[in-house]
């Protein structure tokens, strides 16, 4: 009977540290976080390609490049090789975003 409630006990602590403690701490979890519109498309600026970064701590940055598309209340992401888009459906505006604030950006 002792060691069951022990276990219960326990389980209940880690199931209150868990909850009370941020997510991405917990789980390595990090938002991905814009630092460049590469390109916009000409019809629609409100779709655009952007190249965006990841903090994962000590490992240092993931990084990816993605079409941005939006979708109603929501913008729908795809990883692109910009090297095979259409140059006459998409404007060149290299615009700075700098999210994860890297000072000099």
């Amino acid at each position: 009977m002792r060691k069951i409630l022990i276990i219960i006990g326990c389980v209940i602590t880690f199931l209150i540290v868990l909850v009370m403690s941020n997510p991405a701490i917990v789980f390595g979890l990090a938002p991905w976080k814009s630092q460049k519109i590469i390109y916009r498309h000409r019809l629609d600026q409100q779709h655009r390609i952007e190249f965006q970064m990841q903090d994962v701590g000590a490992l240092g940055y993931n990084r990816r490049i993605v079409e941005i598309k939006p979708f109603l209340f929501f913008h729908l992401t795809e990883e692109i090789d910009t090297s095979n888009i259409d140059k006459n459906e998409w404007l060149q505006v290299d615009e700075e975003i700098n999210e994860i604030e890297f000072k000099g950006a």
